[in-house]
């Protein structure tokens, strides 16, 4: 299980790097030679990200300055070397402009509007002895979304994610499919949440209690906060424990059934789903 939540959350960097990614734009300028791959309009979704540059006939990016942006409400461009990241931060069309050795070169960006490409709920293949899987939840749009999980045995689960929301969760089961919606019932900014002071013991009958205090520097109101361990043994295999308290406060209690025959080195908390309806 360790090795799955390790390659879980590579697997979570990788695929943001997949919804933050787009093709390569090229240049249309004719001082120098532009292969085929190289294109000068391309398109990407709102919180995606394109390269754009100069490239020369050995297919090198060549040192360029940004010299205009059409509309700096539709995208944000950053140097970064010899290359300049377009970023879609509106829907709408929006011409860049480089500048190279006097010449200039035109990159046509079209930002379409299509949040679900930025929400993922990224699985574990493996279940926990109790059947259920660890899953990281994130949404990379600036407004929250509910996420709607069939799984395989016809159960339907929801979850909500704030705007730049990033968190883990617990599947009951294996997810069948995902369908994503935009909410308006919760705010934008979910506030929050954080865990201290966590303590355990474990008990001789293969169950764990866990102590701890939950904070947030917020005033909106909280209406549920998940909190999850993670239950690492001496061999080195993990294990997961819920806490059925959702409020957030000190002095909250988390109990669940662990592996018996195995010694506790130590436990992980982590917060997962956080809610706050306006």
């Amino acid at each position: 299980m360790r090795k799955n939540i390790k390659k879980l959350l590579a697997a979570a960097f990788a695929a943001a790097m997949v919804l933050t990614s787009a093709p390569v734009a090229g240049t249309t300028g004719t001082a120098y030679s532009v292969t085929a791959e190289a294109k000068s309009s391309t398109t990407i979704y709102v919180g995606g990200i394109v390269r754009i540059y100069v490239k020369n006939s050995y297919g090198s990016a060549m040192k360029s300055s940004l010299y205009s942006v059409s509309n700096k409400r539709i995208v944000s461009v950053k140097k970064s070397g010899n290359y300049f990241k377009v970023k879609g931060k509106h829907s709408g069309n929006a011409t860049v402009t480089l500048k190279s050795y006097g010449r200039k070169y035109t990159f046509k960006i079209k930002v379409k509007k299509d949040y679900r490409r930025n929400v993922s709920v990224l699985t574990d293949k493996e279940a926990f002895r109790d059947g259920s899987y660890f899953c990281q939840v994130k949404n990379k749009n600036n407004f929250p979304v509910r996420i709607w999980i069939k799984y395989t045995n016809g159960e339907l689960d929801d979850v909500y994610a704030g705007g730049k929301a990033s968190f883990y969760h617990v599947l009951k089961h294996r997810p069948k499919s995902i369908k994503v919606e935009r909410d308006h019932t919760i705010y934008t900014n979910t506030p929050k949440v954080t865990i201290s002071n966590a303590r355990y013991s474990q008990e001789n009958n293969g169950s764990i209690r866990i102590l701890f205090d939950a904070s947030t520097s917020s005033t909106k109101p909280i209406t549920r906060a998940e909190y999850l361990f993670l239950v690492k043994y001496a061999d080195g295999s993990l294990d997961i424990v819920k806490s059925d308290s959702y409020t957030v406060e000190s002095g909250m209690e988390a109990d669940g059934s662990v592996d018996g025959g195995k010694v506790i080195s130590g436990v992980s908390p982590l917060v997962g789903e956080v809610r706050c309806f306006k």
